[in-house]
């Protein structure tokens, strides 16, 4: 995990492997979370929790919303609901 860029407005972590678990208590207007992951950009701009795993061989990541919903970007600007209480496996492309 590395952070990328972290304001007042966003703050834009890098997850390359593994898990993250993310618990936002308040997001004020303007404010975002970015999770870049090998294969997305998940955005979280509301509260709630959130996982984020990352394949063993990094070709894949699923997001996990327990509470509340966000948006999953990916390639070619395509973007993605991902909603309270369900988890979604996005695949890399081939290139």
């Amino acid at each position: 995990m590395r952070i990328l860029d972290l304001d007042d407005q966003r703050a834009q972590i890098e997850l390359t492997a593994g898990t993250l678990s993310l618990s936002v208590r308040n997001v004020y207007e303007g404010q975002y979370y970015e999770i870049d992951t090998p294969t997305l950009a998940f955005v979280v701009e509301q509260p709630g929790l959130y996982r984020v795993d990352i394949s063993p061989a990094g070709d894949s990541t699923m997001i996990s919303v327990v509470d509340d919903s966000s948006i999953v970007y990916g390639r070619d600007n395509a973007s993605y609901s991902v909603n309270d209480g369900r988890a979604y496996r996005f695949y890399d492309s081939p290139g």
